[in-house]
């Protein structure tokens, strides 16, 4: 190559790349701005956590932590996003037994998904949890036996000013008669 090629090359690969930065500059911006609207209408799979709140009887308390569990989700970009600020639950009712190990199964169907979220769950892991139950005994309550003469004062019983009682209407009266009787 002659020196002359080469620097009338040289030039123009200096002016490709700095001349109208601004205009070069704008043109990235929005090409990247496109690309995320589209990629957000796109559908996609994510793993999600999901918040697993297993619901127990009265007299049984879960020992130990809650297992993580994980759900792949599929929908658009944008539905998925908000799954992040309402996370999915899984609710169980666990029946109160004399085990002292409770073995669940978990499945795509058990996950609930917000309002307003349309998004498909495809798969849950783990698909076998295991918990460990242990039995509590009741605290005496205020109801039960001497305690509750004992747990608060007669004197200090009374019904709230809000909850004044009236008298039942009588046969014969009208509305207007009985909100007369109440004045």
């Amino acid at each position: 190559m002659n020196p002359q090629r080469r620097t009338r090359w040289q030039a123009a690969l200096r002016t490709a790349f700095v001349e109208r930065l601004a205009l070069k500059a704008a043109a990235i911006f929005f090409a990247l701005v496109l690309w995320m609207v589209v990629s957000a209408e796109e559908p996609t799979d994510e793993v999600i956590p999901i918040r697993f709140a297993p619901v127990v009887d009265s007299g049984v308390v879960i020992v130990g932590p809650l297992p993580t569990v994980r759900a792949l989700v599929l929908g658009r970009g944008r539905e998925l996003l908000k799954l992040y600020t309402a996370a999915p639950v899984i609710v169980r009712h666990i029946q109160g037994s004399e085990n002292e190990t409770v073995s669940l199964e978990l499945g795509p169907a058990d996950v609930d998904l917000p309002a307003g979220v349309n998004a498909v769950v495809r798969d849950v892991r783990p698909r076998h949890v295991t918990l460990r139950l242990r039995r509590i005994e009741p605290e005496p309550t205020a109801l039960d036996g001497a305690a509750a003469d004992s747990a608060v004062p007669r004197d200090t019983m009374h019904a709230p000013d809000s909850a004044k009682l009236s008298p039942a209407p009588r046969a014969g009266t009208s509305a207007s008669d009985t909100v007369r009787q109440l004045r």
